[in-house]
């Protein structure tokens, strides 16, 4: 029996599976299964997946082919049924495990049997660009208080104990998006939750992403947003708050109006205009944004930074987020200062 199940979901990324897979047959760690479950795609996954098995011809690599769409978190959930590991390694698709991931997390793991999940640093990478942007929680163990203001993982750089898993009651159905935050919160409650200082993790951020879609960008915020109202809830409360969220979504338990999700809408729409996506967002600041001054500032200040006639102040932005080039102190101050305005803090 394998000490570690790897598991992984595709949805159409085919030209991704193969950079995805060898990474996970490459690592230094040897004693683990790989399932990759193509959830109906169209673009040719699954004959792709076949083409693959031949050419590794690896036993620790199985698939699992849905003639219908079930959705990540049902698909995920059924393959973790039938894992044979006593870990899971949760693998987001086009991502990249760096070789030496599943060995740290494991021996982290035997070391650390009070702690039952653990992430690492990781790099996300704009996919177009190659930009890569480090991400790295500063403290060795994040704590249920720590969940409540932050979620120190991006799911698919994460290994958990699969009997801890079971004994929450796994994945919830109800939570299309941030399923991740919702199973770690509830994790929290009985474990502590490690993070390995080393980089194990390649993120590719894709444009066709959550990120890069308003109207699911704001639903996968309510659904975070909801999972920490949840589990601050005491637990029939909570348990009539899930029943409402899984029958009606999640602005049932947190509205588009709430103050936290507009908090972040205006961060999310810049974000998304200096990722090249201006169109994007302003779609989000006219459609989310509901104090009309402040959607009034962000769909101006987009306006403005799309324009040609600010190109160098684009690339001088672009260069200082993305790529660590320093600017001035009061340039810096002011787009600090401005955009703090913009999100009311």
């Amino acid at each position: 029996m394998p000490k570690v199940s790897v598991v992984t979901g595709f949805y159409n990324r085919c030209e991704h599976l193969e950079r995805t897979i060898e990474s996970i047959l490459n690592q230094t760690y040897s004693d683990f299964e790989l399932i990759v479950f193509d959830d109906a795609s169209t673009d040719g996954t699954a004959s792709r997946l076949l083409e693959l098995k031949e050419k590794y011809d690896d036993p620790r690599f199985r698939f699992i082919i849905h003639e219908e769409n079930k959705g990540f978190v049902k698909g995920l959930s059924e393959a973790i049924s039938g894992a044979k590991g006593q870990y899971i390694a949760v693998q987001g698709s086009g991502d990249v495990s760096l070789p030496r991931r599943l060995e740290l997390q494991v021996e982290f793991l035997d070391a650390n049997p009070s702690v039952g999940a653990v992430g690492g640093a990781i790099y996300n990478i704009q996919e177009d660009t190659g930009t890569r942007n480090p991400q790295r929680f500063e403290k060795p163990i994040a704590t249920f208080d720590d969940l409540l203001t932050s979620n120190p993982f991006t799911h698919g750089e994460v290994m958990y104990r699969l009997d801890l898993y079971k004994s929450i009651g796994g994945y919830r159905s109800g939570f299309t998006f941030a399923q991740d935050r919702d199973l770690w919160l509830r994790m929290a409650k009985k474990a502590d939750l490690g993070i390995i200082p080393d980089f194990l993790y390649h993120r590719y951020t894709l444009l066709d992403g959550v990120s890069f879609v308003p109207d699911k960008t704001i639903r996968q915020r309510c659904f975070s947003e909801a999972a920490v109202r949840l589990a601050l809830m005491p637990e029939e409360e909570g348990a009539l708050a899930y029943s409402r969220l899984e029958a009606e979504g999640p602005t049932a338990v947190v509205p588009i109006a709430d103050r936290a999700v507009q908090k972040f809408v205006p961060k999310a729409a810049i974000r998304l205009c200096l990722y090249g996506a201006p169109e994007t967002g302003l779609h989000m600041a006219r459609d989310y944004i509901q104090n009309p001054l402040r959607r009034t500032i962000v769909v101006v200040l987009i306006s403005i930074y799309s324009s040609r006639l600010i190109k160098p102040l684009q690339d001088i932005l672009y260069k200082s987020i993305f790529k660590g080039v320093s600017i001035s102190k009061p340039i810096k101050s002011s787009l600090v200062k401005f955009t703090r305005r913009i999100q009311g803090k």
